[in-house]
């Protein structure tokens, strides 16, 4: 279980899943939008523009600021040695982890218009009877928050492929073991995974929301 959460985030909720003997490597991100988020709250009820451009800013700072960190989430899938089914789990579950996944999905060849079904799916795992308008807006995700991500992506690097071929993939080829053997060796194999997790939906569908399942 590779959890994304801020070192704040595991003091104040600590996992108890180690005593069970499960391994959690910790590939923390820091959410710097927490502050903004709550200025906005102390401001006076939701904005969503405002929340639009806070979230935008977020999905920005996944590629300027933590690829290295998803890189390493990358090489952990790659590892032979990695147990699986593996899950991915932040806070919320949609943002750090959304991007992780899509990511994840894109390096093994699932075509972008399952990514973005997959990321989307979040929003119906979420209760929304009773929560007021402000957690309404903040856990809901939106398919310009990944397009922003890959609008980033283009214009650093020119394309998702110059992206996970420069700063993402090369560390995680450079193992042994499944990632050895470059992505395009698992392309037909995570494609026809990803057919039969649609085709059985159930708890080991990959889904933005917590807990997501890798595919195998």
């Amino acid at each position: 279980m590779i959890d994304l959460r801020d070192a704040d985030a595991r003091t104040r909720a600590p996992s108890r899943l180690a005593q069970f003997g499960i391994r959690e490597p910790h590939l923390p991100i820091e959410p710097r939008a927490m502050g903004a988020l709550r200025e906005l709250r102390e401001a006076g009820g939701p904005d969503k523009s405002a929340l639009a451009a806070i979230m935008f800013e977020v999905y920005r700072r996944f590629v300027n600021e933590h690829t290295p960190v998803f890189a390493s989430l990358l090489r952990l899938v790659a590892d032979e040695a990695t147990p699986l089914p593996l899950v991915v789990h932040c806070t919320a579950g949609k943002d750090r982890t959304g991007w992780a996944l899509a990511l994840l999905l894109l390096a093994l060849g699932v075509p972008r218009e399952t990514v973005l079904d997959d990321f989307m799916a979040s929003n119906g795992r979420w209760s929304m009877q009773g929560v007021s308008a402000d957690w309404a807006l903040r856990a809901t995700v939106h398919a310009d928050y990944l397009q922003c991500a890959f609008d980033e992506i283009d214009k650093r690097w020119g394309s998702m492929h110059a992206y996970l071929e420069g700063p993402v993939l090369p560390q995680a080829q450079s193992l042994p073991g499944r990632r050895a053997r470059g992505p395009r060796a698992e392309v037909a194999a995570a494609r026809e995974r990803a057919t039969e997790l649609r085709a059985s939906p159930g708890p080991n569908r990959p889904a933005c929301a917590w807990p997501r399942a890798v595919p195998s």
